[in-house]
């Protein structure tokens, strides 16, 4: 039982975030879909300055910076939300039977997650010398 559940691990999770990778987002997508009427609102996010703080900082700093938004951005969705770590860099948060009004509000608190998350590795980087 336990190797089962290691080898799902091992296809749908992203090893450096812990999050759903693309095909646990895709699972849970195909879940949602089969419910009829359950809506979905799919929001993209990519952190810009990641290759530039790999380049400048390492690829330790550019990890550390993934994990402390995919931390984040968990922390700030409900329940029923997916989120999932894409590509290097990229996000998407699958808003599960979200209206408008609740996926706006959803916007603005994992916009203000990431900027926490930029600001924190800022800080990092700043006692760095940089």
């Amino acid at each position: 039982m336990h190797a089962d559940r290691y080898l799902t691990d091992l296809l749908t999770r992203d090893p450096l975030t812990g999050l759903a990778n693309r095909r646990g987002l895709e699972q849970r997508l195909d879940a949602c879909f089969a419910a009829r009427g359950a809506s979905v609102t799919l929001l993209h996010l990519e952190i810009d300055a990641l290759e530039c703080i790999a380049q400048a900082h390492g690829h330790g700093e550019a990890d550390a910076l993934q994990r402390a938004v995919a931390a984040a951005l968990q922390r700030r969705v409900r329940g029923n939300d997916c989120v999932a770590r894409v590509a290097d860099g990229a996000f998407v948060v699958a808003c599960v039977g979200a209206d408008p009004a609740v996926t706006e509000l959803l916007v603005q608190r994992l916009e203000a997650a990431v900027v926490g998350a930029r600001c924190l590795a800022a800080d990092r980087r700043s006692l760095l010398g940089c």
